[in-house]
């Protein structure tokens, strides 16, 4: 009786008769989901109670409140927020359900003034006055008549990936006007993206900072950018360099060993300082918080934002280069991975060639898909880093750039 009552929400949307792949309750449901590392983000640290998916993608999230917790569901939108998968965010109290919009961007996380309308909020619904207008949500969700009523809600331009990709082509146009080279301007902006990822991950530190520059003011991304010394970041470039594999940091606006590789000016660091703290949004030049948290932000989405970043330029256009929109890449991955039986997918000798792979964003979801097999295999059990590395070593990408 009492766990009945604990789920009565369940029933109120009319959600009795449903479980995964549409609805997930636990962590424990989402072993082998399309999109379970992100939806295992929600349980194990946002402290959701559910997900219910449409098309393998988790559309809406649920929390529970007995009373409304507005700091709390600030910190909850804005981590979603940053995931860029669900769109909708329902926080169930004992008497009301209040929708809000994952599209829209977060606020600060203190409360807002009360004078203030809090544009996330799309509707209350009364648990008894609109019992029925409740029941009938999640068929409206799953139709897309609920996005398209409110469709000024879910602008696709409030979107990470498109707030992000925004402001990486304004930075990219200011830096150019400085002196910098398109290609240049683009590959900085890359490895700055990245250094801002590895920082919010919590893979380097303040300590790391400290070691790599050996000056202990500089403890962050944004307290070296602010310094305006490109010796500073040049040198923080040479312990990534050496600490991780590949050529992402081989020199500030350089993958590879060219004989010229551009000393950055003061005005050209302003605005990576700029970009980084999000003190302003970059085209319109307002005033805003950084709304970006790489902690949430998942590898594939900035794989998708950085491809659609280097789609305009002449080069790709020249060679037939064009992005693959991630709903496509998942939509394509689900499909053949579906198929493929588990016993042939754990094969040791399965290998995936991608021959065209661009920003990898196919290779990385089969990733995912590897370790949530894993996963699926060994119950309560977190994969080491052997076993991941094993996972990378069967996926091969090829392309011209």
């Amino acid at each position: 009786m009492k766990n009945k009552q604990k789920n009565k929400w369940i029933e109120t949307l009319g959600l009795t008769d449903r479980s995964k792949p549409d609805l997930f309750l636990s962590s424990d449901d989402i072993i082998g989901a399309s999109h379970a590392a992100a939806m295992r983000v929600g349980f194990n640290e946002l402290g959701l109670a559910g997900f219910f998916c449409v098309n393998s993608i988790p559309t809406v999230a649920f929390i529970k409140q007995e009373q409304l917790d507005t700091a709390e569901i600030n910190r909850i939108h804005s981590a979603l927020w940053n995931q860029g998968l669900s769109s909708l965010l329902l926080v169930i109290l004992p008497d009301e359900i209040h929708a809000y919009s994952l599209v829209e961007q977060p606020v600060l996380e203190e409360p807002l003034a009360p004078e203030l309308k809090d544009r996330r909020l799309i509707e209350t619904f009364n648990l008894l006055a609109d019992a029925l207008k409740a029941s009938q949500l999640i068929a409206g969700i799953e139709s897309g008549r609920y996005f398209q009523e409110n469709s000024e809600r879910f602008n696709e331009k409030d979107r990470i990936d498109s707030v992000l990709l925004s402001n990486l082509k304004a930075t990219e146009r200011l830096l150019v006007d400085t002196g910098l080279s398109s290609e240049g301007a683009q590959a900085l902006l890359l490895q700055i993206t990245f250094i801002a990822y590895l920082e919010d991950r919590k893979i380097i530190d303040a300590d790391y900072f400290r070691r790599a520059i050996g000056k202990n003011k500089i403890t962050c991304l944004k307290y070296l950018l602010d310094s305006q010394d490109s010796g500073n970041l040049k040198t923080l470039f040479r312990r990534l360099h050496k600490d991780f594999n590949g050529d992402m940091f081989f020199a500030p606006c350089s993958f590879v060993a060219t004989k010229y590789v551009p000393s950055l000016k003061s005005d050209q660091m302003r605005c990576l300082a700029v970009f980084r703290r999000g003190l302003v949004d970059i085209d319109s030049r307002q005033g805003r918080f950084w709304p970006y948290n790489f902690r949430y932000i998942p590898v594939e989405l900035i794989s998708a934002i950085y491809d659609r970043f280097l789609a305009g330029t002449e080069q790709r256009r020249a060679t037939g280069a064009y992005y693959t929109p991630r709903f496509l890449a998942d939509l394509t991955i689900n499909q053949i991975w579906d198929e493929l039986p588990l016993e042939v997918r754990t094969m040791p000798d399965f290998n995936v060639l991608d021959p065209a792979c661009g920003s990898a964003i196919f290779l990385v979801r089969i990733f995912q898909r590897m370790v949530e097999d894993w996963r699926r295999q060994h119950p309560k059990k977190k994969p080491s880093w052997h076993t991941l590395l094993s996972f990378t070593l069967r996926l091969h990408g090829w392309d011209k750039q």
